[in-house]
């Protein structure tokens, strides 16, 4: 094993063993896990590491801490200082994969994050010109729709994804509407 492989290793590890900290019913614990976990988050690749955990087969709370903790991240860094560019891109597209496989109860929060991501990427920025093209070769791909072509690809999640990418629209047009009214 080569260094950078051990330190990486090792850097999963303690990210792991952070995450279960996180699980404590010690408060003192939780409040130590959580700021190992802030200075772990300075590592460009952090987003990338969490979500592995949030979307790999560790144990369900394992998962679901990943998860939270990948939320909250999000919301807190999003807009200033997630990661580079080029990890940045990564990232979103790990987690638009992710989101494809991942149990209901992952789902349900990391879809907070995905929806961050589609605010500030698709709906702002307009960055993210491929997002409907893919996402409609998903769904008609998915393990439902054409069983056996993807079966990794679970189609209520791929429809839940669609449902975030759209809700913001639904939203400007509700308050288009309400603002033509009054």
């Amino acid at each position: 094993m080569d260094i950078e492989t051990h330190a990486a290793a090792l850097a999963r590890d303690e990210l792991r063993r952070l995450l279960a900290a996180t699980l404590s019913p010690d408060k003192a614990s939780v409040d130590t896990a959580a700021a190992g976990l802030d200075a772990l988050s300075s590592d460009p690749r952090f987003p990338l590491a969490i979500l592995a955990v949030a979307a790999g087969d560790d144990d369900h709370g394992m998962r679901v801490a990943a998860a939270t903790y990948l939320k909250n991240f999000t919301r807190r860094n999003l807009e200033t200082r997630l990661c580079s560019s080029e990890v940045y891109k990564e990232f979103r597209d790990q987690l638009a994969q992710a989101l494809l496989r991942v149990e209901p109860a992952i789902l349900r929060v990391l879809i907070e994050v995905f929806r961050q991501v589609v605010e500030k990427d698709f709906v702002k920025d307009n960055l993210w010109p491929e997002l409907i093209p893919q996402l409609k070769l998903v769904i008609q791909s998915s393990n439902l729709i054409s069983p056996g072509q993807h079966p990794e690809w679970n189609t209520i999640n791929a429809l839940t994804v669609l449902q975030s990418v759209v809700r913001p629209f639904q939203v400007h047009l509700l308050l288009s509407m309400l603002l033509a009214f009054f």
